[in-house]
């Protein structure tokens, strides 16, 4: 079933998965993960908050949930994540290990950006998917019942909440707990767990098929 606020994509073009594993990376924001999701194992997720050097410990997490797959004898299908918008270094580490990953096991890569990706994290609409962009600004996008109600924005608090749409309003993502006080104050809750990564969610919609697999060596090396 799709996720309330999200249209399967169009995947008949695509490369086909490899096998029934997906491995989703997500460093867009502090908390970063890498999930390992297959319809016949129980996930494996890896979140860990970062205030700097995330390649340090994320490149390790990859490695041992490849392990864990190589062990069960299961091969991989793609791999899923985040582009942006977020931290520029956080984000160039996550795509440089998925591609890494993606090209040694010649397998489709299936990005999604960051604030469409946090939205999976609840089927509540109308939603704003939010992340700190640091001196007063934020990454938004709102979400409706039938998906986005527009692109990601680089914008002020106040000029995000000036297109809050009708009904009761909540907010998912990283930026929503730097910016609680402020949201409350204008009738917007907050999702429970906000801020976590949603590595997980990511990599179930790639088994879904919501999300398109490109070639990684054509899409992003060549």
């Amino acid at each position: 079933m799709t996720p309330v606020g999200h249209r399967p994509t169009d995947t008949s073009s695509a490369p086909p998965l490899r096998g029934p594993a997906v491995l989703a990376l997500d460093t867009a924001g502090p908390v970063v993960g890498v999930a390992l999701v297959s319809p016949a194992h129980p996930d494996r997720v890896w979140t860990q908050r970062i205030v700097r050097g995330s390649d340090a410990v994320l490149l390790p997490a990859v490695a041992e949930l490849l392990a864990a797959l190589d062990a069960r004898h299961e091969a991989l299908g793609a791999v899923a994540v985040t582009v942006g918008p977020g931290a520029f270094t956080g984000l160039r580490v996550g795509l440089a290990a998925a591609l890494g990953v993606a090209v040694a096991r010649d397998v489709p890569v299936a990005p999604e950006d960051s604030l469409s990706a946090r939205a999976r994290l609840t089927g509540h609409r109308p939603l704003l998917s939010v992340l700190d962009a640091r001196k007063g600004r934020f990454y938004g996008r709102w979400f409706g019942p039938n998906g986005a109600l527009g692109p990601a924005v680089d914008r002020t608090l106040a000029d995000l909440l000036a297109d809050t749409p009708g009904g009761t309003v909540q907010a998912v993502g990283e930026g929503a707990h730097v910016a609680e006080a402020e949201l409350l104050a204008h009738g917007v809750g907050i999702v429970a767990r906000a801020d976590q990564s949603p590595v997980a969610e990511l990599g179930h919609a790639v088994l879904r098929g919501e999300l398109a697999v490109v070639d990684a060596a054509e899409q992003f090396l060549g």
